[in-house]
């Protein structure tokens, strides 16, 4: 199986250069080579995934360049930058496939440059990753992954406080997806999510969870009338967010039990070497906004934003001496639980009134060199 040499391929560099603690290189040149490889991996898959399928089928009423020139966006269809992407490769090339490695390679680039910057175990990085994250960003939620990429490459503005920089990556971030409406207003909360004083942050946690769940209608008009006022796509779904405040029992309880490694990083971090204002902000709104999709079911989109991050903050915990020292149990129940999240992503079914799995989204794979399509996949359309 493909999968399992790539595996292989990213837990050996996790193991050479970071838990065995070989520093004769610094293994940079293995990373890039990580990088490349996972690109291709997903730049040149033949109809693997979920979602990209239809991605792949909106790909042939998608307007070229010149027609997006000629007669402007389609208001209805996507956010503006998706569609000229689309444009530019449909004008260029006129494949799906050569978007599909675009894309990969947009997002794959930017989680590997910032996680160099601010992971210091970027190969364990890879490998949470890799078993957790990567096909549901390369395949699923294509539009919202540049989004989230134009974000991390948002992170030095935020933390140095140019908010210049900071905001052109979140208006490009806009452009490609709506869900990252929630970053114009991360600016506002940055100085009291990233504070050591743990108590005015909850404090403040509090009064956030709890005035938007109170506001939350008054925020939906005023989205639906300002912004989206032209878009009956959009409006239709923001209107849909409030009708996801019925989450049951056993939903709260299993969101409880897969936000247990973000509350327990929130204890790591404090005895940790990276206790530093970014990560106390990742992890603090990490928390907000797994309440909030508890609240709100479809905001849990939102979570998509951090769990990148998060990663990089947890690979390096599982690697803090005092960390390990003080809290060996935790620390292995946390990951046991990350763990778990991927099987649960894996074994979960596509939609409602499926059995089909995500995971027989994904296996087999077939490269555009050799073109299968699998009759399970294509029901799915």
């Amino acid at each position: 199986m493909i999968y399992i040499v790539i595996a292989l391929f990213v837990l050996f560099p996790a193991f050479y250069y970071e838990a065995f603690r070989n520093r004769k290189h610094d293994g940079r040149l293995y990373y890039w080579i990580e990088c490349f490889v996972l690109i291709i991996f997903m730049g040149i898959r033949y109809r693997v995934g979920g979602d990209s399928l239809r991605y792949e089928s909106y790909f042939q009423y998608a307007n070229t360049f010149s027609d997006i020139i000629a007669y402007g966006f389609n208001k209805d269809f996507a956010q503006p930058l998706w569609q000229l992407l689309q444009g530019v490769c449909k004008e260029v090339f006129d494949s799906f496939y050569a978007l599909q490695i675009v894309h990969a390679a947009v997002v794959n680039f930017s989680f590997f440059y910032i996680a160099k910057r601010y992971c210091n175990n970027k190969f364990t990085f890879i490998v949470l990753y890799y078993f957790l994250q990567y096909l549901y960003f390369n395949t699923e939620i294509m539009r919202e992954s540049l989004a989230v990429a134009m974000f991390l490459l948002s992170f030095p503005s935020l933390e140095n406080k140019n908010y210049f920089v900071y905001y052109v990556f979140a208006i490009l971030a806009f452009l490609f997806h709506v869900s990252s409406i929630i970053l114009f207003f991360i600016p506002l909360v940055y100085g009291l999510l990233s504070g050591k004083n743990r108590w005015k942050s909850v404090v403040f946690l509090l009064i956030i969870l709890i005035g938007v769940y109170l506001l939350a209608d008054r925020i939906i008009g005023a989205l639906v009338e300002g912004l989206f006022i032209d878009n009956e796509s959009l409006q239709m779904k923001t209107f849909s967010v409030t009708d996801g405040n019925k989450l049951n029992i056993y939903g709260v309880i299993m969101a409880l039990f897969l936000m247990s490694p973000i509350a327990l990083s929130y204890i790591f971090i404090r005895y940790s070497s990276i206790d530093t204002p970014i990560n106390r902000f990742v992890i603090n709104m990490s928390l907000v906004l797994t309440v909030l999709g508890m609240l709100f079911l479809p905001l849990t989109r939102l979570q998509d934003y951090f769990i990148i991050p998060f990663l990089f903050i947890f690979a390096d915990l599982i690697h803090d001496g005092r960390v390990v020292k003080k809290f060996r149990y935790s620390l292995l129940i946390a990951s046991l639980v990350l763990l778990y999240s991927g099987i649960l992503f894996y074994s979960s079914p596509v939609s409602n009134n499926t059995r089909t799995t995500h995971f027989k989204m994904y296996y087999p794979y077939h490269s555009i060199f050799d073109p299968v399509k699998e009759i399970e996949r294509e029901r799915e359309l």
